[in-house]
């Protein structure tokens, strides 16, 4: 069994609820090779998971910034207008160590989610001017991850690791078994200047199949928010 005194990782990939979750790993991403070498592993996000517009495309998945470090993104297209001829804005909630979906789905997202779990549309959202690229970093941060261990948290938040994918009677009373990241404080980052290199990393995921003239230049437009304009002058 493995403990961990640190609560930033007590948080699974996917939150469990009272019946174990236990994530396999996806099969059905694509797998291109970005800038600097960093592959990135995607797939397109269907109408009604968020954006409630079928004419608005999104994509989801990960940069695989390092061994065993995967930092999930989900990017949204401009509503209105020409998606291409639009700006990018990347957004983290900053910390590091605080979620982008906070940020997605509770204050500038196309979409929030209702007392029903549905989702429902955002007109204010910053989607209707900007392409949007929403990122969970550092690794262990909302659904990045590093290795995937089947586990539980227990009520001094610890995550236990299990020896398989069940929920054993003594630690179905704690309702938390399900993936999580393994708790190794070497596969992630814990300030800034730590989180910076795999941000940067990350941050390639805009230049897959992108020429010379056609990379971005990064341009600090708030705390939590970056500029992307479409081409360097």
């Amino acid at each position: 069994m493995m403990k961990h005194t640190s609560k930033l990782f007590a948080v699974p990939l996917l939150a469990a609820g009272a019946v174990a979750q236990f994530v396999p790993a996806p099969t059905d991403l694509i797998t291109k090779k970005g800038y600097a070498d960093i592959n990135v592993r995607y797939k397109q996000v269907p109408s009604g998971i968020c954006e409630l517009d079928p004419n608005v495309k999104s994509y989801s998945g990960y940069a695989d910034v390092d061994d065993d470090q995967h930092i999930f993104w989900w990017f949204f297209e401009a509503r209105n207008g020409d998606p291409t001829e639009a700006p990018l804005t990347v957004w983290i909630n900053g910390g590091p160590g605080s979620s982008s979906m906070i940020g997605l789905f509770q204050e500038l997202g196309p979409c929030g989610v209702g007392p029903d779990m549905k989702p429902f549309n955002n007109p204010y959202s910053w989607t209707n001017v900007s392409n949007m690229l929403f990122i969970d970093e550092p690794t262990t941060v909302g659904l990045s991850y590093s290795v995937p261990i089947p586990a539980y948290k227990d009520d001094s938040g610890y995550i236990i690791q299990l020896p398989n994918n069940t929920c054993p009677d003594y630690a179905q009373s704690y309702g938390t078994c399900g993936t999580y990241s393994k708790p190794n404080h070497t596969l992630t980052a814990n300030s800034t200047e730590s989180a910076a290199p795999n941000m940067w990393k990350t941050l390639q995921v805009c230049h897959i199949n992108k020429t010379a003239q056609d990379r971005r230049y990064l341009e600090h437009s708030s705390n939590s928010a970056i500029g992307l304009p479409r081409r360097v002058p």
